[in-house]
């Protein structure tokens, strides 16, 4: 999904994801970018899913959800 966000046509070697080079920062990076997409799974009103995995999440945080 990342390389469907940065690519914008240009030839790959002058193409930039945006990955840091360093290693444990580049783990950092991929762990942000794997919960942004997760969030924007499940939130999606395309997800069948959605409104029972939103209650499940709040039952487990305590939180009143209000629909």
């Amino acid at each position: 999904m990342r390389h469907m966000e940065t690519w914008m046509g240009i030839i790959e070697d002058r193409w930039d994801a945006g990955f840091p080079t360093e290693m444990a920062k580049a783990k950092t990076k991929i762990t942000q970018l794997r919960k942004k997409f997760v969030v924007n799974l499940i939130t999606s009103d395309a997800n069948i899913h959605r409104e029972h995995i939103l209650e499940q999440a709040c039952d487990y945080a305590g939180i009143n959800r209000i629909k």
